[in-house]
């Protein structure tokens, strides 16, 4: 087929097998200088691409690992959420945030079991993971976060007996200054037969109670020092709050 009629194929014999061999060597020396740069670009998108991934990564590993936390937290596995949350540490994290994220949990375990609802019961096992978690935080030896308030980990064991010591004055009688010391000490002891009875050791467990009876004790005695100290010299009232201290917190 002739593109240019009139004139001679420059398409045929021996000259035209010579210029076609030309053309293809030409286009493939093109084509091979081309390729370089294609691929160049194509490991440059490649390389692009595995730097986004990696740049993502640790939100991804973060955001994951906090949904864990979160997790650990509601179930009342608050020794593992520790735990976990100290392993992150050692990457450089501040991690403050999902350390307060555990304490609310604790605390707020330790209230539902005080107030005696109908499931604080089943609160014995998160109660005990409670007491574990505040002494590893009470001998923890990591990276402190910096972004922790209230004292950081050291003082969730102040912060537990605190609550503790609420509730107990809350349950307690105050002593009124000029009022009989006799039936006041009628009263009190009532507040600790009720407060300290069988129904307290079902709901707390023998380990939490042992810790909720030295709070108690605490206040009951600084309730015993206002009455002592407004008895002035009265030697019947001293004897009154001999008798009754040692009968109530020594049975004796």
């Amino acid at each position: 087929m002739r593109f240019f009629p009139g004139k001679k194929s420059r398409w045929e014999g021996a000259e035209a097998y010579n210029e076609l061999q030309e053309i293809c060597s030409t286009e493939t020396q093109e084509c091979s200088s081309r390729w370089p740069k294609t691929k160049s670009k194509m490991q440059f998108l490649k390389k692009g691409s595995r730097s986004e991934e990696e740049h993502h990564a640790p939100a991804v590993c973060q955001e994951e690992r906090s949904k864990d936390i979160s997790q650990l937290v509601q179930e009342g596995r608050f020794l593992e959420a520790c735990e976990t949350i100290s392993r992150s540490a050692v990457e450089k994290q501040d991690c403050g945030s999902q350390y307060q994220a555990v304490a609310q949990g604790m605390w707020q375990v330790v209230q539902e079991a005080l107030s005696g609802s109908e499931r604080s019961r089943q609160l014995q096992p998160k109660l005990q993971s409670v007491m574990a978690a505040v002494n590893w935080a009470e001998n923890f030896e990591g990276p402190k976060p910096s972004t922790l308030q209230g004292g950081g980990l050291a003082a969730w064991d102040s912060q537990l007996q605190s609550l503790l010591r609420k509730d107990a004055e809350a349950r307690l009688p105050s002593p009124v200054s000029g009022a009989e010391l006799s039936g006041y000490l009628e009263e009190l002891g009532k507040a600790v037969e009720h407060v300290l009875g069988p129904q307290l050791e079902g709901r707390l467990g023998v380990c939490f109670l042992a810790l909720y009876r030295v709070c108690f004790q605490e206040v009951l005695c600084s309730h015993l020092s206002v009455l002592l100290s407004s008895s002035g010299e009265d030697r019947k009232n001293y004897y009154k709050l001999y008798t009754w201290g040692r009968a109530t917190l020594f049975g004796q």
